[in-house]
């Protein structure tokens, strides 16, 4: 695709992100397909005033896909086609598919990015712009505290995909912190894991409701702290360094630059958070240009992510049966 060219793109699936996906790229003057899971949708997206077809139909030749099919069917979604994709969090249901997906890509010669849209939120990139302010990094931590039953209000939670034994769960729906922290600091390994299983919210017993991560990010220590059964909400991040630290708070949406007494030094407010969902797909479409971005989280990006995961997992399977494991 060239400069100026009208690229065409096709979305597969058509729940909240993927239409948050269509309804985004649309606006930015792509012509932008539908392709919902159900065939039954198409007329409904129709009515919508969107394009939509249906899995099995033919399509015009495509500049790009986005996938946000469920995450266990990322793998077959994102492979099924040739061109550029950019696969909703997380890249696969686990590392293995993970793994087997850059696999298949690589043999395809296609090139493959996860929409981690955080990294594109204003304050997060107030803090990456000043990291070297802080000298060396010493520690950093994050936290995701959120309230399921008001993800969808007009839905039962428990029947949502975030609540599924088999795709769901909070390590992975919430593995945005993760990557937050791999973007940052580095590329992270899980050093052990706390899981906790239904405790507050009446889910699957095979569903991780809350856990605490700790990682090591090549020297730096990470903590993330992550549940679907906290109220009020929580979103934030810290990294410490020498010299002082950042602080990014998403839901008061401001970020700052503390110095080592506490100072404010600098800080950021920001209005409208979707403006990160058109940052990242200004990136993506960039990308289907020809054109680099070092923001935009990779295929890899989203495979250290989900290895993290994995190992977070064991662990709390590991504690579950009273063997803790530690990595």
């Amino acid at each position: 695709m060239t400069a100026g060219e009208t690229p065409t793109l096709a979305i597969r699936g058509s729940g909240a992100i993927g239409m948050r996906h269509a309804r985004v790229l649309r606006s930015l003057g792509a012509h932008v397909i539908v392709i919902p899971e159900r065939p039954e949708r198409v007329a409904e997206l129709e009515a919508a005033g969107f394009i939509a077809a249906s899995p099995t139909a033919e399509l015009p030749r495509l500049d790009g896909v986005v996938v946000c099919t469920r995450t266990a069917a990322h793998r077959v979604s994102a492979t099924a086609v040739t061109v550029p994709v950019l696969v909703e969090k997380p890249l696969a249901l686990n590392a293995y598919d993970g793994e087997r997906l850059l696999e298949d890509a690589a043999r395809a010669g296609q090139s493959v990015h996860v929409g981690y849209c955080l990294r594109f939120n204003p304050g997060i990139r107030f803090v990456a712009d000043r990291l070297a302010s802080l000298g060396s990094i010493e520690a950093v931590d994050a936290e995701c505290f959120s309230w399921l039953p008001a993800w969808r209000p007009d839905r039962d939670y428990r029947t949502i995909y975030s609540a599924s034994p088999e795709e769901g769960g909070v390590l992975r729906d919430l593995s945005h912190e993760i990557d937050l922290l791999n973007h940052l600091v580095g590329p992270g390994r899980c050093a052990a894991a706390v899981v906790d299983g239904p405790q507050v919210l009446d889910l699957h017993p095979g569903v991780d409701e809350s856990a605490t991560l700790v990682t090591d990010h090549g020297g730096v220590r990470g903590t993330i702290r992550l549940s679907f059964a906290r109220q009020p909400e929580s979103r934030r991040l810290r990294v410490f360094g020498r010299h002082g630290c950042l602080e990014w708070d998403a839901i008061c949406r401001t970020a700052r630059h503390l110095d080592t007494s506490g100072r404010v030094v600098e800080s950021q407010s920001w209005g409208d958070p979707s403006e990160m969902y058109v940052a990242q797909a200004r990136a993506w479409l960039g990308v289907l240009r020809g054109e680099s971005h070092g923001v935009l989280a990779t295929a890899i990006d989203g495979l250290h992510a989900l290895r993290i995961v994995d190992d977070a997992r064991a662990s709390g399977a590991a504690h579950a049966k009273g063997n803790p494991c530690l990595y």
